[in-house]
């Protein structure tokens, strides 16, 4: 015959497992659980910010692209003609290019702002038809 006292340490013994269980189960998920990976620079990288300008009109230019030589990484600048990238500490030129644009390159030299300007294929827009 069980006893009042029996009956409680069996559901404290259950209860425990149960914990238990509901514990490890936690933790599995938790283990497996691999967060997204973020654009989080190293301590070997650096950050360079500029803009980019047209060399005739003066004004910024949205959607070029500027891009670290030698490596895949690369970005494009805002309606303000803003641009921010991270690139290698031991980088050394950043390749500026845009639709009807000359491309250049610039040699980053230590430097963290890099600011642009480029010019059209063509020139001289007061030349054309």
């Amino acid at each position: 015959m069980k006893t009042k006292n029996n009956t409680i340490k069996g559901m404290v013994g259950y209860t425990n497992k149960l914990f238990i269980a509901m514990i490890a189960v936690l933790g599995i998920t938790l283990i497996s659980f691999k967060p997204a990976p973020t654009a989080v620079s190293t301590a070997g990288d650096v950050s360079i910010k500029g803009v980019i300008t047209d060399s005739y009109s003066k004004k910024p230019i949205m959607g070029a692209t500027i891009s670290v030589k030698g490596t895949d990484t690369k970005t494009t600048t805002k309606k303000n003609g803003s641009y921010k990238i991270t690139a290698p500490d031991n980088a050394k030129t950043l390749v500026v290019t845009c639709p009807g644009y000359e491309q250049l390159e610039v040699a980053i030299s230590g430097r963290t702002k890099i600011n642009v300007t480029i010019s059209l294929k063509y020139d001289n827009p007061d030349t054309w038809n």
